[in-house]
């Protein structure tokens, strides 16, 4: 499938990012793993960042004009790369090998809805078709809290539980970078900038005691959420805070999630 390149003046806002998920949710939606633009490269180039950064790499030149020619594939090739390259390079796919630790992380919906707005077994408010959702535009999130868990590294997964009303795990994502804990506001903003669901003023209350700042990339959503019922029959917790997994738990939630195995390199 060929994306089609436009021009934006609204710089700050992470539309490259939520036009790149539209098109790999569409790819992905009609069974189509690899996807391609064209492109002149500038000096100092944003898209060109921005979407090398998502697996895009340059394949050659069109003969009429020269025109640069970057290609991505969805579905990974090879097994022998990091956690982090697989999730950078074939990104939606990720890494679960049993090595790397699994993490579920409870949402409230009120976050849940800003940071996952394209979760589709939820209702849209009328406001949101007018709203610009920085952090629910943006692959690339942040999640805050107060956990005093020291054992997430990059490259670990977070597995999202929606917590009050629907009570079901719905997405998967892969930590970006080594999550710090830090009780400075203007640090923490400094870390997530516009990625996160809190204002300002509220990461400043939320710093008077040190805060867990993890930033992740969005991957998937599962396919079939899980409910608490079948959490339960397969020895996992409802967590009130971060709670490691042990891979046979994540197992039982990739499989009974119906993740599509396509996407994961063991």
């Amino acid at each position: 499938m060929k994306i089609a390149t436009l021009k934006s003046d609204l710089p700050g806002f992470k539309l490259g990012e939520l036009f790149l998920k539209m098109a790999f949710q569409y790819c992905i939606g009609n069974q189509i793993f690899e996807t391609y633009l064209t492109h002149f490269r500038k000096e100092d180039d944003a898209l060109i960042n921005l979407i090398e950064s998502y697996g895009f790499e340059t394949a050659g030149f069109l003969k009429e004009n020269n025109e640069e020619v970057l290609i991505k594939k969805l579905i990974p090739i090879e097994n022998k790369l990091s956690d982090l390259d697989v999730s950078k390079k074939y990104y939606p796919s990720f890494k679960d090998s049993p090595d790397i630790k699994k993490f579920l992380i409870p949402i409230i919906p009120k976050y849940h809805d800003r940071l996952f707005p394209d979760f589709k077994q939820r209702q849209m408010r009328i406001t949101e078709y007018s709203e610009m959702n920085i952090p629910g535009n943006a692959i690339r999130k942040a999640y805050l809290s107060g956990s005093t868990i020291k054992k997430m590294r990059a490259g670990d997964i977070l597995i999202f539980y929606r917590s009050q009303d629907l009570k079901a795990v719905t997405a998967i994502g892969v930590v970006d970078q080594k999550p710090v804990h830090s009780n400075e506001a203007d640090e923490v903003v400094g870390i997530v900038g516009k990625r996160s669901v809190y204002p300002y003023d509220e990461i400043k209350k939320m710093t008077q005691n040190p805060v867990l700042v993890t930033m992740f990339r969005h991957h998937l959503f599962l396919p079939k959420p899980l409910d608490l019922p079948y959490l339960r029959q397969n020895g996992i917790a409802v967590p009130q805070s971060i709670i490691e997994l042990n891979h046979k738990q994540y197992m039982a939630i990739k499989k009974g999630g119906e993740l599509d195995e396509r996407f994961t390199v063991s």
